[in-house]
C-alpha cells in the first residue's frame, strides 16, 4: 500500500459510534491468481480489513485482545465477526483504491496494490506504478559520505 494523502485526514473521519470504519468494497476479484502465483480467493467483505480505522473506546473493541487474535480464525477477524453489522462503519473508496482491481483514480488517497505491485516484474506498469518508484527511491535513498576512507 502506499499512501498518497496525510493520515491526520483520515483519522479526521472517525465516526465515534462505529467500532471501526473500512472501504466497504462490492467486488469480485478480476483474476483468480494474483502476485508470485499466490490464489485470490473471494469471500464476504474481501479487502474490508486491509484498512481499518478502530475506535478503541467503542466496547466490541475490547473482543480483540492478543490472546483472542491468536486464537481466533482469521475469517472471523476478517470479516469482523468480532462486531454487529451495524457497528462497522464506512470509509469513502479513495481510502483503500484497489490498483488493477478498479477504473483508475488520480484522487485516491491509499493506493492498494492487492494482485501485486510494480515491484514485481509483471505488473511493472500498474497504476500509480512511477509514484511508487519514486516514493520507494526516496525512502531507500542513503546519503554516502565524500571521503570512503573515513571511519
Amino acid at each position: 500500500m502506499m499512501f498518497r494523502a496525510d493520515v491526520s485526514e483520515l483519522w479526521n473521519l472517525i465516526d465515534d459510534t462505529k467500532s471501526v470504519q473500512v472501504v466497504k468494497h462490492d467486488y469480485t476479484p478480476k483474476t483468480r491468481v494474483k502476485y508470485l502465483g499466490a490464489m485470490q480467493y473471494a469471500y464476504p467483505r474481501k479487502n474490508w480489513s486491509s484498512v481499518m480505522l478502530f475506535n478503541c473506546s467503542h466496547s466490541d473493541c475490547r473482543a480483540l485482545h492478543p490472546t483472542s487474535i491468536q486464537i481466533s480464525d482469521p475469517g472471523f477477524l476478517h470479516r469482523m465477526n468480532w462486531t454487529s453489522d451495524d457497528c462497522v462503519g464506512e470509509l469513502p473508496l479513495e481510502w483503500n483504491h484497489l490498483v488493477g482491481e478498479y477504473a483508475p483514480n488520480p484522487d485516491a488517497k491509499i493506493c492498494h496494490h492487492t494482485i501485486g505491485g510494480p515491484w514485481f516484474h509483471e505488473y511493472h506498469d500498474v497504476e500509480f506504478s512511477d509514484e511508487w518508484r519514486s516514493v520507494n527511491a526516496d525512502m531507500t535513498y542513503c546519503a554516502q559520505r565524500e571521503d570512503k576512507d573515513a571511519v
